[in-house]
Formats: structure tokens, C-alpha cells, sequence
């Protein structure tokens, strides 16, 4: 079954759904035969529209994503800037998965497992996390708009990363990318820098 043919079908959603639900429970209490049991499907439906239980993890992450994109479209960021704006995108993020600790560790864990056959997930993942900080960013004329929204997502990776290993609490983590998003957009006009020469 293609990749289009499984988001197609109304038991992937379903299956996705419990995924995330049961992920609330720690990376443990994810297994293909208590996703079974939730969506009651069979074995074989579980690993047809799964592959792996690691697979899934990373696609519901992917999906909380998406869902994250969508909220900030009906409730786009607060700012006069494109700095203020990703800062809040960025604060509300970090927020999020901060109140959902156990959920996040077990879809990061699956996410940052996944096998090279994974890339499609970190691809999609990392197509949505582009179009939200493009959508914060707006119509302001940012040099270097892409490398510069790919080198926050690589700062916010490894902030996350430490996050999740214990080594930075989430206030660090707010306090590291505050300044990664000033750094990198106090050039913009109008945040109060002069465009380099």
C-alpha cells in the first residue's frame, strides 16, 4: 500500500489517533498489539498501515505537527515584527511540548530512531516546521529567508535534544532560542538594526 493510498484510508487516521493517545503513556505503552486492541483491527491491518511501531510514533508526530500549523492559522502570532512573531511561534512550540512531556519524549525518541527508510517522515516534519516559521516571518524582507529559517530549526533540534536528555529544563530552552531568533533576525528592518553593509 503507497504512502497516499494509507492517508486515504479512514483506519490510518484512526490508527494515528490511538498512536498519539497511547503515546500520552510513555514510549512503552505503544506496541502494535495494544493498537490492535484500541482501533480493533487485526494484527495484519496494523502493520500494513504502520510498518513499525516507530514508524507510527514519528507519523503521529508528524500529524501533531500539522495540527500545530493549523492552530496558528486560525490563530496567527502576535508581533509587530517577523522577530516578535517567530519568537512567540517558537515560545508557543517549546510551551506545547514542555505540558506534554511523556508524550513528547516518546514521539522524539521514535522520530530521532527512525531508520533512512524514515526520511519521508523527517521530510514532512521538517516541511511543516518551514511553513510555519515562513508564515510567522510574513511579507518582511528577510535576507537569507530559508538558511535562516533552516539554522533555527538546526538550534531549536539541538535545544530539544538536550531537553529531552535531561541536561536544559524548559526555561533554558525558551532562553537559548530567544536569543538564536534575535541573533538571527536583529538584521531585519525594523527590529531595531541597521541591514549590514
Amino acid at each position: 500500500m503507497s504512502a497516499d493510498d494509507r492517508r486515504d484510508d479512514p483506519r490510518y487516521q484512526r490508527l494515528i489517533d490511538a498512536t498519539r493517545q497511547l503515546a500520552r503513556k510513555g514510549y512503552d505503552a505503544v506496541s502494535m498489539r495494544e493498537l490492535a486492541n484500541v482501533t480493533h483491527m487485526s494484527l495484519t491491518t496494523i502493520y500494513q498501515l504502520g510498518g513499525s511501531k516507530d514508524q507510527l510514533i514519528a507519523e503521529a508526530h508528524a500529524d501533531r505537527m500539522e495540527h500545530f500549523r493549523d492552530q496558528l492559522r486560525r490563530r496567527p502570532p502576535r508581533g509587530a515584527t517577523a522577530e516578535a512573531r517567530v519568537k512567540d511561534v517558537v515560545r508557543g512550540y517549546v510551551t506545547a511540548l514542555d505540558r506534554d512531556r511523556e508524550r513528547t519524549l516518546t514521539m522524539m525518541r521514535a522520530f530521532y530512531a527512525l531508520p533512512a527508510e524514515g526520511n519521508e517522515n523527517r521530510s514532512a516534519v521538517r516541511a511543516t516546521y518551514e511553513s510555519i516559521i515562513d508564515a510567522a516571518i510574513g511579507d518582511e524582507d528577510v535576507p537569507d529567508r530559508m538558511q535562516v529559517i533552516d539554522t533555527l530549526g538546526h538550534v531549536m533540534n539541538s535545544a530539544i535534544l538536550e531537553w529531552m536528555n535531561g541536561t536544559r529544563d524548559a526555561a533554558t530552552v525558551h532562553q537559548i532560542l530567544d536569543d538564536a531568533v534575535h541573533v538571527l533576525f536583529r538584521q531585519v528592518p525594523g527590529n531595531g538594526s541597521p541591514m549590514r553593509a
